[in-house]
């Protein structure tokens, strides 16, 4: 399966984020803020990138046991499917994954024994067909779940890039406000600029849950 464009955001948020906040006043009070710096240091993008990251592996490796033993039937790859992309399988969960992989991998090896024979009973022969209509199916089955599995993931990581940009946005309005900042800009359009309040921004932030 092909890796996420951008499990770091930092070229996203350049390009999607203008961090500058304006508020009325007579007297002027300019801050700067490291704004991708906060979105990749904050404990939740954090917490979601880790989220994001093992539920791709998960799906990966389904896909990957799908591809080495093809013997599954749809009902087995279903359930298989059901309970590898749950968020906390039970104990008993797990379990029922793991004797569907033992019966699948079971299927498979039948299959490899049956190929290296050179004649087959009847009932041998009708095995084949089975398990050569099986393949056949995983084979179609797999393109289909490794897109579907493809959008789930960019649908995931477009959700929290952009909860996590309008966090970032939040944290600093509020320290701007309780500091009396009437303009913040991004540090890296004024990079000279005094008043930081970039580590203020992103505890506000971390503060939040």
């Amino acid at each position: 399966m092909t890796k996420l464009n951008g499990f770091g955001l930092g070229l996203a948020i350049l390009a999607l984020v203008a961090a500058i906040v304006g508020f009325q006043g007579q007297d002027s009070k300019i801050g700067v803020v490291d704004f991708s710096g906060i979105i990749e240091k904050c404990d939740f993008y954090k917490q979601n990138s880790d989220q994001l990251e093992q539920m791709k592996v998960v799906r990966e490796g389904l896909l990957e046991f799908l591809f080495t033993y093809k013997a599954a039937t749809m009902e087995q790859a279903t359930r298989l499917k059901e309970l590898t992309v749950k968020d906390a399988p039970t104990a008993a969960e797990k379990t029922e994954m793991q004797q569907i992989k033992d019966a699948v991998m079971g299927s498979d090896k039948t299959w490899k024994e049956l190929t290296l024979k050179s004649t087959h009973t009847a009932d041998e022969t009708q095995k084949l067909r089975e398990l050569a209509s099986r393949r056949q199916a995983t084979d179609e089955l797999i393109p289909r779940w490794q897109q579907e599995f493809e959008g789930e993931l960019q649908s995931r990581f477009a959700k929290v890039r952009n909860d996590t940009i309008d966090r970032a946005r939040e944290a600093i309005n509020q320290v701007a406000k309780a500091q009396g900042y009437t303009v913040v800009l991004r540090s890296d359009v004024a990079p000279y600029g005094a008043n930081d309040i970039t580590d203020a921004a992103l505890k506000a932030m971390n503060a939040k849950k």
